[in-house]
């Protein structure tokens, strides 16, 4: 899942084919039950690993708490997104 602070139509595409499961905005109405409503559909696939990249420590901890509820194995959490196109 990519979660942006701004809309753009370009770098959605290009994340989406890189196999990302969504791409949301930050600040939007219902942010959290977009969010679950990607996670549950992400759940299907339990090999699916989740990176939380957002600037903020905080954030990112209420993310990967939330998460780790849903039972994925495998989160990772960094401070920066240098480039989503090392996405693999």
């Amino acid at each position: 899942m990519f979660l942006t602070t701004s809309y753009d139509e370009k770098l959605r595409e290009e994340i989406l084919e890189k196999g990302v499961i969504d791409y949301l905005v930050k600040g939007i109405p219902n942010i959290t039950d977009h969010i679950i409503y990607a996670v549950s559909r992400a759940l299907r696939n339990r090999k699916t690993k989740i990176l939380i990249v957002d600037d903020s420590q905080s954030d990112r901890l209420l993310m990967k708490k939330n998460f780790k509820k849903y039972a994925f194995s495998s989160i990772r959490d960094i401070a920066r997104f240098r480039s989503f196109r090392n996405i693999k």
